[in-house]
């Protein structure tokens, strides 16, 4: 058995995404950023 020690922190992986990687509605996270930038 080994030694554990307790934490008080956790740890999260976090993957940083291209906007252009993804879509939704068949628009990416970029396009609809520019899109409601321009209407504003």
């Amino acid at each position: 058995m080994g030694i554990q020690r307790e934490c008080p922190e956790s740890c999260a992986l976090v993957h940083e995404v291209p906007a252009d990687a993804y879509g939704y509605g068949g628009r990416t996270q970029e396009h609809r950023t520019i899109a409601g930038r321009l209407a504003a």
